[in-house]
C-alpha cells in the first residue's frame, strides 16, 4: 500500500481533505471512489453539510453565505446566477432577479428537466445554500385583480414562511412550478458591505417597498415575488436557443409547460413540513389613516386564502 492510500486510510485526515472538495465531487464523483469514502460522505454530519446535504449554519470566511454552486448551475434562472464558458472553463457572476415560471425553467435547465419531477431526485433534497436559509417571504401580485384605488407596486398577499429543516432545492422549486405566472428569486446580499440601510424617500409606497427589501435582506429571508399574469402573453416572444448548446441547456425540445405540477398548497406545505408563520392581505384603509392602503392578517384558513392569490387561474377581462 503506498503513503498516499495510507493516508486516505486515515479517518481524520479523509474527513479534512472532503471539507475542501468542490460540492460537485463531493456530491457525485468523490463517493465512486471507494466504499470507505462513500461512508465518510453520507456519515459525516460536517462534511453532508459542506455538500449541501444537511441544515448548516456553516459561514463562509468571505460572505455572508454560499449559493449551492451544483444546483444553480443546472437552474442558474432561479438562483440569480450567470455562467458562461470560456476556453473550456466556466466562469459565473451574481445578477439580479430574473422572470422565471414552471414554462420558462422547461427550456432553461441544464441536464435533464424530467429529473426534477422525481421525488427522489438527490437534487431536490440539498439545501440551497451554505448556512442554510430558514425563512422565505411569498408576495403575490395578481394583475388581473388590480384597483384603481390602490398602488400597483404593492402585492396583494404577503406570506411568511419558515423552513425548520432548511430551505432546500426541491422546496423552492415545487412553489414556481404549482404557481401561475411570473417569479423572481430576490436572494440576500452576498457580501455584508453590499448590505445597506435604506434611504428616507418621500413616496410611501416606494419607502415601504424599501424597508421591507431591507429587513428581508438583514435577516437572512429569501423573497419570491409573483406575478399571476397570463404566461402565454408576457413571454410572446420566442425563447432565443442562439448557442445555447454552449452554455449547457439540452431541453430545447422539452413541452413548455411539462414542468408545472398540479399539486395544491395545502399538500405542498404537508409535504414539505413548511410553516406558514403569517398570511397578510393588502386592503383600503379607514377613512380618516394617513395612507389609503393597509396590510391585515388572516386569522382563518390562511391556506386557502393563499391559494385563492397563488394558484387560481389568471382571470381574463370581460
Amino acid at each position: 500500500m503506498s503513503s498516499t492510500q495510507q493516508t486516505l486510510n486515515i479517518p481524520e485526515l479523509l474527513d479534512s481533505i472532503l471539507r475542501h472538495v468542490p460540492t460537485r465531487d463531493l456530491v457525485i464523483n468523490a463517493q465512486r471512489v471507494s466504499r470507505d469514502w462513500a461512508a465518510t460522505i453520507n456519515y459525516t454530519p460536517i462534511i453532508r453539510q459542506h455538500g449541501f446535504r444537511d441544515q448548516s449554519t456553516i459561514v463562509p470566511e468571505d460572505a455572508r453565505y454560499q449559493k449551492n454552486e451544483l444546483a444553480a448551475f443546472r437552474i442558474p434562472d432561479i438562483f440569480g446566477v450567470r455562467y458562461w464558458l470560456i476556453r473550456g472553463r466556466w466562469g459565473f457572476r451574481h445578477e439580479g432577479p430574473r422572470d422565471v415560471s414552471a414554462m420558462r425553467l422547461a427550456r432553461t435547465i441544464r441536464g435533464k428537466a424530467q429529473d426534477w419531477l422525481n421525488s427522489q431526485s438527490k437534487w431536490r433534497h440539498l439545501q440551497v445554500s451554505l448556512p442554510s436559509i430558514t425563512k422565505l417571504r411569498w408576495e403575490v401580485t395578481r394583475l388581473d385583480r388590480m384597483d384603481d384605488a390602490l398602488p400597483d407596486e404593492l402585492p396583494h398577499a404577503i406570506a411568511e414562511l419558515n423552513f425548520p429543516r432548511g430551505l432546500r432545492v426541491g422546496d423552492l422549486w415545487d412553489i414556481i412550478s404549482t404557481t401561475r405566472g411570473v417569479h423572481n428569486v430576490v436572494w440576500p446580499t452576498v457580501r455584508s458591505q453590499e448590505l445597506h440601510r435604506p434611504a428616507l424617500v418621500t413616496d410611501p409606497v416606494q419607502q415601504w417597498r424599501n424597508v421591507q427589501d431591507y429587513q428581508a435582506d438583514s435577516s437572512f429571508t429569501l423573497v419570491l415575488k409573483q406575478r399571476v399574469v397570463d404566461e402565454d402573453d408576457y413571454f410572446e416572444e420566442d425563447f432565443d436557443d442562439t448557442d445555447r448548446e454552449d452554455e449547457g441547456y439540452d431541453n430545447s425540445d422539452t413541452h413548455e409547460d411539462s414542468l408545472f405540477q398540479r399539486l395544491s398548497l395545502k399538500t405542498y406545505f404537508s409535504l414539505h413540513n413548511v410553516q406558514l408563520l403569517s398570511l397578510s392581505v393588502l386592503e383600503h384603509a379607514q377613512p380618516d389613516a394617513a395612507l389609503n392602503w393597509t396590510y391585515t392578517k388572516v386569522q382563518d384558513y390562511p391556506v386557502r386564502k393563499l391559494t385563492t392569490f397563488a394558484q387560481f387561474p389568471f382571470e381574463p377581462e370581460i
